[in-house]
């Protein structure tokens, strides 16, 4: 930006800057000061047809004005750029109408609409750039310094020292008020630049909002992958998803909304935070003094590959153990696999499964106990992106189960439904029902199925024996 005219060096910004206060100040400002000028002058000319108090030359300015505001109606119609320029000309014509003013002119009445002009030039010249500002400034004060020299022979030189006192002034309130304009510009541009360029510079997921003090309200301004926070509803909005997030959060006994608006401030780490049955982790970023802007991280930590190398070595040779073994024995069966359940279920990890595969594999494992499960359709092949360890500890179970209840064929049903895996059993025997409600109870009863089902499921199980798998699982627990 130029120091002495105040001017963008690039001109797409000049541009920009331009039509954003054409739009917001100028355009409206100036059209009414078209239609007030136009009314005050138009009714001074009607007024004086019906008398001949008015000079030859107070009515030609009263006219040439009235032609040139419409002249200057139709060109801002047909182009509003051109505003920029005829605030100028019209402003610096103004000073004519000190003609209007003659010796017979009460002094009060001279007074008073005099410093209402000055009022309405003043207005002018704060909507104008600084540089046409001091255009009109500066002609002004020539204008009227002549035409009181023509009108009384003779200036003092109070009346000089004044105006030019004034307009320094003047010229001073115009420099610091167009410089504080772009300024505010060009933060609104950063700001805009910031919202659009968050989600390249934060990779993880995360939202921004501001917290409204007058209203006590919290808005969104941007966000990226919102989707992946827990507890994220598609039913609501993005907005309303921020907010839930932010009162349904726990951390050290309060909601996570409480914790920012508090302590946003003095927050230097990331935090722990609490959501139903899961422990993750956040980072809060404050953006913001006077306006209490924040940004909300989503931190997706892996566990320490350090501490797990032994405990993964005992696993890999209990796994080996297993597999060696002649596994004939239905009590060899159901040892082996409790032991793998125990060994299985804390390893939390996201992967990409084929249900219907680890099916086949566990119909292999119960082949010496019980019938093989019939999976329709036929051929199916299912995938979703799960806890996987947790998967097969799930199904494990069920299979156990299955086996407690019926050593008839059992029916597993598969149906891929939007966000989520159906899988209905079913009994071929008469006594269903009564199947139904033994299974029921059992898994009810089972530890392992207990702990898993919130990780695993949508839907808690009743008599009609549907599961619902969650398809897509979108954040790692820490």
């Amino acid at each position: 930006m130029n120091k002495f005219t105040l001017k963008f060096d690039d001109d797409i910004l000049e541009e920009q800057y331009q039509n954003v206060k054409l739009a917001k100040i100028r355009k409206p400002i100036y059209i009414g000061l078209l239609a007030l000028c136009f009314c005050m002058i138009g009714a001074n000319a009607i007024l004086n047809l019906f008398t001949s108090q008015q000079s030859l030359l107070k009515k030609y300015i009263n006219y040439s004005y009235l032609i040139f505001m419409v002249f200057q109606a139709i060109l801002v119609y047909k182009k509003p750029t051109l505003i920029k320029y005829l605030l100028i000309v019209s402003n610096i014509t103004t000073g004519l109408l000190q003609f209007n003013f003659n010796d017979q002119t009460s002094a009060q009445i001279y007074y008073a609409q005099s410093s209402s002009f000055t009022q309405l030039q003043a207005v002018a010249y704060f909507i104008s750039d600084f540089r046409d500002g001091v255009i009109q400034v500066i002609a002004l004060l020539v204008m009227r310094l002549m035409i009181t020299s023509i009108k009384i022979d003779d200036v003092d030189l109070q009346t000089v020292l004044i105006g030019i006192a004034s307009t320094s002034f003047i010229l001073i309130a115009l420099y610091v008020n167009d410089q504080n304009s772009r300024k505010e510009f060009l933060s609104s541009i950063s700001e805009d630049l910031w919202d659009h360029s968050l989600s390249f510079l934060i990779k993880k997921p995360h939202f921004r909002v501001q917290y409204n003090k007058e209203y006590m309200k919290i808005d969104l301004i941007s966000q990226h992958q919102l989707c992946d926070f827990p507890g994220y509803d598609e039913n609501l909005c993005e907005g309303c998803n921020c907010r839930q997030i932010l009162h349904s959060y726990q951390y050290q006994q309060s909601t996570l909304s409480e914790f920012v608006l508090e302590q946003a401030q003095t927050i230097q780490n990331s935090i722990q935070v609490h959501y139903k049955n899961h422990l993750f982790h956040l980072r809060i970023v404050c953006v913001g003094i006077k306006n209490l802007n924040f940004i909300v991280i989503f931190e997706q930590k892996t566990a320490d590959g350090y501490g797990q190398i032994v405990p993964t070595k005992m696993r890999n040779v209990i796994f080996q153990q297993i597999k060696s073994q002649q596994q004939r024995s239905i009590y060899q069966i159901f040892f082996n696999q409790g032991l793998l359940s125990i060994l299985l279920i804390n390893q939390m990890q996201l992967k990409e499964v084929e249900i219907t595969q680890i099916f086949k594999k566990l119909n292999k494992q119960y082949k010496y106990s019980m019938k093989p499960i019939k999976i329709l359709p036929k051929g199916i092949k299912l995938k979703l992106k799960t806890y996987s360890s947790q998967l097969k500890v799930f199904l494990i179970q069920i299979f156990q189960i299955f086996d407690q209840v019926s050593h008839k064929r059992i029916t597993i049903s598969f149906q891929d439904i939007e966000d989520c895996i159906l899988m209905q059993i079913q009994f071929k025997q008469n006594l269903e029902k009564n199947i139904n409600l033994l299974f029921l109870n059992l898994y009810s009863q089972n530890i392992f199925i207990q702990k898993i089902k919130p990780l695993l499921l949508f839907n808690e199980l009743n008599i009609d024996l549907q599961i619902q798998f969650k398809k897509h699982i979108k954040y790692q627990l820490i």
